[in-house]
């Protein structure tokens, strides 16, 4: 049951489903019959202590182009133990969940079987998504915790790794650029005027 609040900010593209029960160690994103499994993850982590917040985003790029400080609302910059849920192809998620987050998506096709075989068979399942949770959270352990510093480690990472002939390289390499827009995203306004313009990075991604 939404809120009048939720139903309103279903036009802003994402909004806050379910609070952490206090300060949020992790955040689940999802859509449409996803939000059901990132709903069960969340019960199941909180039974083990772990403080997740749920947030339905119908669309990421209207998200996207909302103020700063809803975004940060609805996706706090401190929390960057994030997983993404998606019936679909996990493409586009990783500007939201950033370089320490993870998408549990269908990235193939051709499978033919019920759809809760399915979901099985490609981890969409609420102990799947728990396990990306930890997973998230095991990452974020010991990380840079200033933005600047992150950015600027991603950066050096990509240019180490020009130029990219490898397929293999190249999948890996877009990945990365993937996470920098990501965090240049989170803190716009100290970008602007500068190689890494948030407008410009939002150009880049959308082509």
């Amino acid at each position: 049951q939404r809120t009048p609040a939720q139903l309103e900010n279903v036009a802003r593209g994402g909004y806050v489903l379910q609070e952490a029960a206090g300060k949020a160690d992790a955040v689940i994103m999802a859509s449409g019959s996803e939000v059901g499994l990132a709903m069960a993850a969340a019960r199941e982590l909180s039974s083990a202590g772990v403080k997740v917040g749920v947030v339905s985003m119908p669309n990421p790029d209207l998200f996207l182009q909302q103020d700063q400080a809803y975004r940060d609302s609805v996706l706090p910059p401190s929390v960057r133990a994030r997983v993404a849920v998606e019936a679909g192809v996990s493409a586009g998620w990783a500007r939201l969940v950033g370089d320490r987050g993870k998408v549990i998506g269908i990235d193939r096709f051709g499978a033919s079987a019920p759809a809760e075989a399915l979901y099985e068979h490609y981890g969409l399942t609420s102990a799947n998504v728990s396990r990306a949770v930890r997973e998230a959270l095991a990452a974020t352990e010991g990380a840079p915790a200033d933005l600047a510093e992150q950015v600027q480690t991603l950066r050096t990472t990509i240019a180490k790794m020009a130029p990219v002939h490898a397929p293999e390289m190249k999948a890996i390499h877009e990945r990365w650029k993937a996470a920098l827009a990501a965090l240049v995203l989170r803190a716009p306004d100290a970008f602007k005027g500068t190689d890494l313009d948030p407008n410009a990075v939002l150009e880049r991604m959308q082509k």
